[in-house]
């Protein structure tokens, strides 16, 4: 249980992890839709990513034509727990709750299949080693669309965004 917490404690501390332009344009314009009327992946018309904009006679349209509508159905229904004008907040809830609940029941688990309580109380080890072998940093593949000595190969290759109007609402990856 106790390492479920700080799991949890420890994904709710980290920094903002960076989406790209596109993609949060669009997390935004379901995110946005699905608070005004209750339905899930839809969006205004022109709304959202210059890269998924479907034809539609009326004001709202299908979204998400890429391969985040995961994501985008997360923070829509985190937003009746949050209550946030933004999506970040209930994206970074869900993702605590996701690597904090396996936790609860790990160590048992491992314990029983091993048949050594040892083996149980290992586990609770694990984040030292992963800190350790990353060379300082807690969990792997946090560093999207970026690379460093721990990820030497950038998840996501951004494409060159068209010129915005207006100022980007959410955090947004730099320029490469």
């Amino acid at each position: 249980m106790i390492l479920a917490i700080v799991s949890f404690a420890s994904v709710l501390a980290m920094p903002d992890l960076l989406w790209h332009p596109a993609r949060d344009a669009e997390l935004r314009a379901t995110y946005d839709a699905y608070r005004e009327t209750g339905t899930l992946l839809i969006k205004e018309t022109g709304s959202g990513s210059y890269g998924v904009q479907a034809p539609a006679p009326g004001p709202l349209t299908f979204a998400t034509w890429d391969d985040d509508p995961g994501s985008y159905i997360i923070a829509s229904l985190m937003s009746d727990v949050t209550g946030s004008d933004s999506p970040y907040p209930g994206l970074e809830l869900a993702q605590a709750l996701l690597v904090a609940l396996p936790l609860v029941w790990l160590p048992l688990a491992v314990a029983r299949v091993v048949g050594r309580v040892r083996a149980g109380l290992a586990v609770v080890l694990v984040p030292v080693v992963m800190f350790v072998l990353n060379h300082g940093t807690w969990l792997a593949g946090t560093e999207y669309g970026q690379a460093n000595l721990v990820s030497s190969l950038p998840v996501f290759r951004r494409a060159p965004e068209p010129e915005q109007t207006s100022a980007p609402r959410g955090p947004v990856a730099p320029a490469p």
